[in-house]
Parts: C-alpha cells; sequence; structure tokens
C-alpha cells in the first residue's frame, strides 16, 4: 500500500509536467531560422579548411568532459565536507 502511494506520487510528477508541456501551442518555425543555418554552414564551410570540422568537435568534447568532470569532482568533495563526522 505504502508502495503504491509511492508509485502514484512518482506518476504524479512525471506526468504533470509533460501534460503542461502538450498544453503549449505549436511552434511554427519561420524562414530566418534556415537562413541562419545557411550561414553558419558556410562559415563552417570556410573554417574547415583550416582545421577539419569533426576535430573541433572532438576537441570541444573532450574539453566539455573535463570540465564537467572537474565541476563534479568538486561538488562531491564539497558534499562529503558537509557531512559533519567527515573532515
Amino acid at each position: 500500500m505504502i508502495i503504491s502511494a509511492i508509485l502514484y506520487i512518482l506518476y504524479g510528477i512525471v506526468f504533470l509536467p509533460i501534460q503542461l508541456i502538450a498544453q503549449l501551442p505549436d511552434v511554427s518555425i519561420t524562414g530566418g531560422i534556415g537562413a541562419s543555418i545557411n550561414v553558419a554552414s558556410q562559415y563552417l564551410a570556410g573554417l574547415n579548411t583550416f582545421l577539419p570540422v569533426t576535430d573541433i568537435l572532438i576537441i570541444l568534447g573532450a574539453f566539455l568532459t573535463y570540465e564537467i568532470g572537474y565541476f563534479a569532482w568538486k561538488g562531491i568533495n564539497w558534499l562529503v565536507r558537509k557531512i559533519p563526522t567527515i573532515s
């Protein structure tokens, strides 16, 4: 009985935001977005002659992975220091 109540609460927590998002009106994409994607692809094509875009994405991914890992490490250390019996 308690487990079913907890499951109903979890279901409500997940279901409510989905229902609220479903009530939002449809979004139409304007022609400006397509033009901006075209301009960005032209810039990337020019940059691709010096350094391939795949290499840029790999470098960016490695950098973001390091930064997220470092941030998580600092967060875990902060949490451990907040435990009263561990210094």
